[in-house]
């Protein structure tokens, strides 16, 4: 593009007097300038593609690590546990722990499991959100207001998805101390499972709250360019 515009311009001085010429050389450093920026720009938000991409590919990665232990964890509790039960005399009670037991593990791999593609979804949101507001920053649009509230939400998400790990991580044991306290024992490790997965759904909607005001924030970047032509006289454009 550069060179397409410097041979233009060679060709136009040859015919062009002297004062012209000048302007016209202060025209071509304008362009040959604003070329320079775009493709800076580009490059910029290239890079940033390819660093969110890797961060992403680690989380999952070891998202994928934290889930495959805790089912060995799993494994081994459910062994621990049926040596335990044969305390028990009634073998329909002994069944039926068993299969509780089974089942707060699959609520929890399978709840967390939600929570971290939900939490995915909400990345590729911001990624939207941050190459639109990198375009209005080479618009000439003051975008600080707008980048902090990124930041901020790659923050909450960053949390979020460490205590999703956390969460996927954590092996429920039924501690079973008599056959008689069956129910509260079972009552409890449900009540435990049921608080650590609100708290890690919290953590979630606090993420996806960041990324609304993320989107909010770059909202008023279209408001604020839509004052400023109006204020030049320009037609508006919709933002990007």
């Amino acid at each position: 593009m550069i060179k397409n515009i410097l041979s233009t311009a060679l060709s136009l001085a040859l015919v062009l007097p002297t004062g012209a010429n000048v302007v016209l050389a202060q025209e071509v450093d304008a362009q040959a300038h604003s070329a320079d920026r775009q493709a800076a720009a580009q490059e910029r938000r290239e890079a940033a593609k390819v660093a969110t991409t890797e961060k992403r590919e680690m989380a999952r990665e070891n998202m994928e690590a934290v889930r495959a232990e805790a089912k060995e964890r799993v494994e081994a509790k459910k062994a621990e546990l049926k040596e335990r039960l044969q305390n028990i005399k009634d073998e329909r009670k002994r069944q039926a722990v068993e299969r509780i037991n089974d089942g707060l593990a699959k609520l929890n791999d399978r709840f967390t499991q939600h929570l971290s593609s939900f939490l995915d979804k909400l990345v590729s949101v911001l990624d939207r959100i941050g190459e639109r507001v990198q375009k209005a920053s080479d618009r000439g649009l003051d975008v600080v207001a707008a980048n902090t509230a990124i930041a901020s939400a790659e923050a909450a998400i960053d949390a979020a998805k460490q205590t999703v790990a956390n969460q996927a991580a954590m092996v429920y044991e039924l501690v079973i101390n008599t056959e008689d306290t069956l129910r509260s024992d079972i009552g409890m490790a449900r009540q435990a499972l049921h608080d650590d997965l609100m708290a890690a759904r919290e953590a979630v909607k606090a993420a996806k709250q960041s990324v609304h005001d993320a989107a909010v924030a770059f909202g008023q970047l279209h408001n604020q360019e839509q004052e400023e032509q109006s204020d030049n006289g320009e037609a508006s454009e919709p933002a990007e």
